[in-house]
């Protein structure tokens, strides 16, 4: 397949997308496209557009699961936008910039706002696109403007958000964000990070290879604690496992395949709808092909 001249744009064929995923599973693609300007991906997705090629936006692969059949399309990777630019009371932060990172830096300028952030994984695309956080808060909390392209190669930037409970709701390309955070001290940030690691260090199964969490929770519950309470924690599928720490993590506990980690999903899914009566949504976006026929349900 023959692929464009892009300025500032880096190809490769046939990329294994294992190594891009926390997972560490998933076939690979045929065409691997990593832009280093906003310019390029605009110039990208105008290429797409006219090309009907299939494609995939792709940020740090720590919220996929991609199948083990490969992706004759195109996977667009933002890690290569990884520009930031730090102010007085704000950041504003390409796509591609770690989510760690990020935390990090925050702390490091006295900056406070990102530290619900702490411990989650990808890049700030990702985190946008998903409105990342949990018990301590949210990335749309934060967001005063977000700049994104359309499936045309317009750039847009966009202050009135419709965000949700891991949803954005933006028709495109994320390629950067304008976050409002507040003063505060060195300590202070580093202090209360390090609170949040702490904590997610006990409770989640850091180190291992995973998406976090694989269901959203439905409204007023815990998803981890209903598959808790229905005794699934340590249940095993070829090489997948539910974690026996938090019961919302399904492992890649031994060399698992993209298919053994689906049908954990499944099972799970199955097993809550026909106990419980509750149909647990699938935050984990699964993506490519190769899966089984059962199909796991989404709203």
């Amino acid at each position: 397949m023959i692929y464009p001249k892009i300025d500032g744009v880096r190809f490769q064929t046939n990329i294994p997308l294992s190594r891009y995923t926390t997972y560490g599973v998933g076939a690979s693609a045929h065409i691997l496209a990593q832009p280093t300007t906003i310019q390029a991906c605009q110039k990208l997705l105008q290429w797409l557009r006219q090309s009907q090629l299939p494609y995939l936006f792709w940020g740090g692969g720590s919220n996929i699961l991609f199948g083990d059949q490969p992706y004759l399309g195109l996977v667009l990777r933002t890690t290569d936008l990884n520009q930031a630019r730090w102010g007085t009371d704000f950041c504003i932060l390409q796509a591609g910039v770690p989510t760690p990172k990020a935390v990090h830096q925050a702390a490091q300028y006295g900056l406070s706002g990102l530290e619900c952030l702490a411990g989650i994984p990808g890049t700030i695309g990702g985190a946008v696109a998903m409105n990342a956080g949990g018990k301590y808060g949210c990335i749309a909390e934060r967001i005063q403007w977000v700049k994104w392209i359309d499936l045309n190669g317009k750039l847009h930037i966009t202050s009135n958000l419709n965000f949700g409970y891991r949803t954005s709701h933006i028709p495109g390309l994320i390629v950067e964000a304008k976050l409002q955070l507040k003063t505060s001290s060195c300590e202070h940030v580093k202090n209360k990070t390090k609170q949040i690691l702490l904590e997610k260090k006990i409770h989640q199964p850091f180190g291992e290879k995973s998406a976090g969490c694989i269901f959203k929770n439905p409204p007023g519950q815990s998803a981890g604690k209903i598959i808790d309470q229905l005794g699934l924690k340590g249940v095993q599928y070829g090489g997948a496992m539910i974690s026996k720490i938090h019961a919302n993590f399904i492992l890649n506990h031994n060399n698992a395949t993209a298919n053994d980690i689906y049908h954990l999903i499944y099972f799970v899914q199955n097993c809550v709808l026909k106990k419980r009566k509750i149909l647990l949504q699938p935050e984990v976006k699964i993506l490519g092909y190769g899966f089984p026929q059962n199909k796991i349900l989404a709203a």
